[in-house]
């Protein structure tokens, strides 16, 4: 499974880190100061977590709104789940909740590709929206 999860994560790599560039460029197009990260961490027990994570200024104690996609690898299951949400944990919006169903390595690579390829557009549009509203904000109240 250790394989597995690795093959997973090299997928996940590029897909947030192409996520993460789209938004860091949008948030400057919309004048949204703060700063963009992305990562992936897995552990051997099948469980992989990539995020995205906009943080809105320097500040540690502001909150950051997060991309997060959740894989759990069992024998012959597993779930994927992307979600957005506030670093609270607060869920801003689900993008995704799947449970895949596989018989071979090979062929649980491909639905996770399949998935984060429908899930690609719906998760950029609805994190520009919440970074769009968040920039209004900041013009209307910029001491939030």
């Amino acid at each position: 499974m250790d394989t597995l999860i690795r093959q997973l994560a090299a997928i996940l790599t590029p897909y947030m880190s192409e996520l993460r560039q789209e938004l860091r460029i949008y948030g400057v197009e919309i004048g949204l100061p703060g700063r963009c990260q992305s990562g992936v961490w897995f552990n051997d027990k099948g469980i992989l977590l990539a995020y995205i994570s906009y943080h809105l200024s320097d500040d540690p104690a502001r909150e950051s709104v997060d991309g997060v996609c959740d894989i759990r690898v069992l024998k012959h299951t597993a779930s994927l789940s992307i979600d957005i949400s506030w670093s609270n944990g607060e869920m801003v919006t689900e993008i995704c909740d799947q449970t895949i169903n596989y018989t071979t390595e090979d062929d649980l690579i491909h639905q996770v590709k399949e998935l984060l390829d429908q899930s690609r557009q719906n998760l950029l549009t609805q994190f520009e929206n919440l970074l769009l509203t968040l920039a209004q904000e900041e013009l209307e109240s910029p001491k939030r």
